[in-house]
């Protein structure tokens, strides 16, 4: 038991750092530069201390773990914070309020009231806006809340809808057919801004349309995101650039080309029987194509539903 006391009285003392005149006094004189009831470090122990220096000189961050927090909770709350929509947030100049623009209409006001609750001639506004009500599904009360508050996370600012309820889709599910989905773009704040804002909301789908230029945001039970590169009026494709056209729909097309110049011999025969000294029209004769080929599929390959 002395031994392991002395032992340990020892190892502690012998860790003790060196000044720095201690360390310039060893370094002119040798051991017997030290000052009295200094020790000097060993050798070997230098590189630790010189990491030591570093990471003083290493700003330090803390955070104050709360009841029910984990690491990673924390890590995902750093990165929260350094996210790039965080640089566009702006207080509104009227929390509550939404400004939307289609082309043929405009909605500018209230629309939450000091209790929280929609107001109903917001709300009958709005549905008239995005085609809801009426015939058509009503409008979700949880997909006006997220306008809402994507507007007063940005200042208020204005949003273009480019579609609200409609039944032409690429996808049989689509929640535009239920109103509870819309296209749009805010003014200032670039889409691929936006939809990183968005993909933080609960429960919401989120489409990302580079080459249409908007925004695709719906309620939904389970969160999803997605990336469709078509153009306007385009198939969807989940790549940035159209799939080629395979040998089958290029024969496809050959059938639809000589299917046109029928229909043009057609048209130019009576012309040239009304005047017989007009001289026939030459045209193209086209190799008729395999008959057991179907039409081509549109480009593209099928992403997640809408």
């Amino acid at each position: 038991m002395r031994f392991f006391l002395l032992h340990s009285l020892v190892l502690c003392h012998s860790l003790v750092a060196v000044s720095p005149a201690g360390a310039a006094g060893k370094a002119a004189s040798g051991p017997k530069g030290a000052s009295s009831g200094q020790r000097l470090a060993p050798t070997r122990r230098q590189p630790v201390l010189r990491h030591a220096r570093l990471l003083a000189d290493t700003p330090v961050q803390t955070h104050r773990v709360k009841q029910g927090e984990t690491l990673p909770q924390t890590t995902a709350r750093s990165e929260a914070n350094n996210a790039a929509w965080r640089r566009y947030v702006k207080a509104p100049k009227e929390k509550g309020a939404l400004e939307l623009t289609t082309p043929m209409a405009r909605f500018a006001g209230p629309v939450v009231d000091k209790d929280g609750r929609l107001r109903p001639d917001a709300l009958r506004a709005l549905s008239h806006l995005l085609g809801a009500g009426g015939k058509h599904p009503p409008l979700p009360e949880r997909l006006i809340r997220q306008l809402v508050k994507i507007s007063d996370t940005f200042g208020g600012r204005p949003m273009r809808v480019v579609s609200g309820y409609r039944t032409t889709s690429y996808y049989g599910d689509s929640r535009h057919r239920l109103s509870a989905a819309v296209d749009f773009s805010m003014a200032e704040v670039p889409n691929a801004v936006l939809c990183e804002y968005l993909r933080d909301l609960d429960g919401v789908g989120v489409g990302y349309y580079p080459n249409s230029g908007f925004v695709h945001l719906d309620v939904r039970t389970l969160s999803a995101f997605w990336v469709d590169y078509a153009g306007p009026g385009e198939p969807p494709r989940s790549t940035p650039r159209p799939a080629k056209p395979t040998r089958g729909s290029n024969r496809w097309l050959l059938a639809e080309i000589e299917s046109m110049v029928e229909q043009s011999k057609k048209a130019i025969d009576p012309a040239r029987t009304a005047s017989p000294g007009v001289p026939a029209a030459t045209l193209p004769t086209l190799k008729p194509p395999p008959v057991d080929l179907p039409p081509p599929s549109g480009p593209g390959e099928t992403i997640a539903s809408r």
